[in-house]
C-alpha cells in the first residue's frame, strides 16, 4: 500500500507531463537524455520502495538509467535501427525484395512503439489517440489497393488525391498499425512519439548495451545523490515534498538522506599462474596477461555453426580465429584447426 501512494504523483502526472514515464517501480525522467546509436536513448530514472527499519520505515531510492526510442520520423529511426544491425537501408525495406524472416526480425524491433500521423491530427482539431505499430506489411504503397471515395486506387495515388502529398518512398513496406480493422500507413508519414521505453522483448546489441552502462558510470557517488534528492522537490519526478496523495494519507518522509557507517572491504586474493595477482582499482580487474594456474584439458575439436544470413564464412572465421588467440593468451589450449558450417540447417550437417 505505501509503495502505491510513493507512486500515485508520479502517476497522475504521466498523463498531462511528457517528460515523466512510470514503469512499475521505476518512475524515468526525459529532461535529460543522451542519445546512442540505434536511434536509442538513456533516460535518468529512480527505483523507490518502502521497507522496515528501526525505529521506524524508511524509503529506498536508487538511480537507474532507462531506454527510451529516439522521437521524430519513423523513417529516420528505421533508419538507425537496420544501419546499426549492418543491414542494407532502404533497401531491406523495398516490398518486393524483403524476406518473411526479414520482417520477423524487424517487427520484433518495432511492435508496440507509438506513432502520430501528422497528416491526420490537423483534421479534427484535437489531438488524436496515439497509434500503436503491429508491424510491418508485405505490400507497399504502390502495390496495396483499396476501393474509397476516388475509387480503386494504391495508398499512393490515395495521399496524392486526398493530401496532394507525393510520397518519395513508395515501394517501401507499409506500417500495420494495431486495430480491429486492417490499418496502414506509408513509413515517411508517421512521427514518433517522445517518452516510450524500449521494451524488454527488444534485445540491444553489445555496442549499445555498453553505452548504456557508459553513461550509468559517469554518474558519480556526489551528483547521483544530488540527483535523488533534488527530485523530491515538489514539481520534480518523484515529488514527496508536499504531495497531495501523501498529505492527505498522513505519510511524511524527511527529505534529509540517512547516514549511514560503512567500511571498504578488501578484494580477494586471488593467485594466477606463476603466483601472479591481477591488477585492482576502483572495482576493475586487470586481467591482461595473466594466465590459469593450471591449464585444463585441451579443446581438440570445436566446430562454429553459422545460423544468421547476415555473418558470411569469411567473419566466422575470424570469430574463431579471435577465439583461439584469447585462449592461448589464459593458458587454454583450442586447436587452431576448426570447421565452419553454415547454411539453413548447419547442426545437421554438423
Amino acid at each position: 500500500m505505501l509503495n502505491i501512494l510513493l507512486r500515485e504523483t508520479p502517476s497522475q502526472r504521466q498523463g498531462t507531463d511528457q517528460s515523466i514515464v512510470v514503469k512499475r517501480r521505476a518512475i524515468y525522467s526525459t529532461a535529460n537524455l543522451r542519445n546512442i546509436r540505434g536511434g536509442l536513448q538513456v533516460a535518468d530514472g529512480f527505483i523507490q520502495s518502502v521497507r522496515p527499519g528501526s525505529p521506524r520505515m524508511v524509503v529506498n531510492v536508487n538511480y537507474t538509467n532507462g531506454v527510451t526510442w529516439q522521437p521524430g520520423h519513423l523513417f529516420d529511426l528505421l533508419k538507425e535501427i537496420l544501419r546499426m544491425r549492418n543491414w542494407n537501408f532502404p533497401r531491406m525495406l523495398e516490398a518486393d525484395t524483403i524476406r518473411g524472416d526479414n520482417i520477423r526480425e524487424i517487427n520484433k524491433l518495432i511492435k508496440g512503439i507509438k506513432v502520430m500521423a501528422p497528416h491526420l491530427e490537423g483534421r479534427s482539431g484535437k489531438r488524436r489517440r496515439p497509434l500503436v505499430i503491429s508491424g510491418l506489411h508485405s505490400k507497399s504503397a504502390q502495390t496495396y489497393r483499396f476501393d474509397c471515395n476516388f475509387g480503386h486506387v494504391s495508398v499512393a495515388e490515395y495521399f496524392q488525391m486526398q493530401y496532394n502529398r507525393t510520397l518519395h518512398h513508395p515501394t517501401l513496406c507499409l506500417i500495420s498499425i494495431r486495430s480491429n480493422d486492417e490499418i496502414l500507413f506509408p513509413i515517411e508519414t508517421l512521427m514518433v512519439l517522445p517518452g516510450q521505453l524500449v521494451s524488454k522483448s527488444v534485445k540491444l546489441l553489445p555496442s549499445q548495451v555498453a553505452e548504456v552502462q557508459r553513461v550509468a558510470q559517469d554518474m558519480k557517488p556526489s551528483p547521483r545523490l544530488k540527483s535523488i534528492t533534488d527530485s523530491l522537490r515538489s514539481n520534480q519526478v518523484l515529488a514527496y515534498e508536499n504531495a497531495p496523495v501523501l498529505v492527505s494519507s498522513n505519510f511524511r518522509i524527511d527529505l534529509r538522506p540517512m547516514i549511514s557507517k560503512a567500511r571498504l572491504l578488501p578484494p580477494p586474493d586471488v593467485l594466477y599462474r606463476g603466483n601472479a595477482r591481477p591488477t585492482i582499482a576502483k572495482g576493475a580487474w586487470n586481467m591482461m596477461r595473466l594466465k590459469v594456474w593450471q591449464s585444463p584439458q585441451p579443446v581438440e575439436k570445436w566446430a562454429i555453426c553459422v545460423i544468421s544470413p547476415r555473418c558470411d564464412r569469411s567473419t566466422a572465421g575470424n570469430f574463431g580465429r579471435t577465439l583461439v588467440g584469447i585462449c592461448a593468451e589464459m593458458g587454454i589450449p583450442l586447436n587452431p584447426n576448426f570447421q565452419v558450417f553454415e547454411g539453413q540447417h548447419p547442426m545437421d550437417t554438423l
